[in-house]
């Protein structure tokens, strides 16, 4: 996972990379993501583009999010 830096008011992007060590295709593939605070508590949840993955192929779910 890589996650952009950014400041407040800026858009902060999670690229997550995937792969698909089956043999068989995933049709829906995506990754949802909460953001804590620094005392836990919830202040975004957010998800990734969905994309199907086929069989030993590797793909980067990108989710952004704006700082604020």
């Amino acid at each position: 996972m890589h996650i952009s830096e950014s400041m407040i008011n800026e858009i902060t992007s999670f690229v997550f990379p995937v792969s698909n060590l089956g043999t068989d295709d995933i049709k829906k593939a995506k990754v949802k993501i909460q953001i804590l605070g620094p005392t836990n508590e919830k202040i975004a949840e957010i998800e990734t583009n969905e994309d199907s993955i086929k069989s030993k192929e590797r793909k980067e779910l990108v989710a952004q999010w704006k700082a604020n």
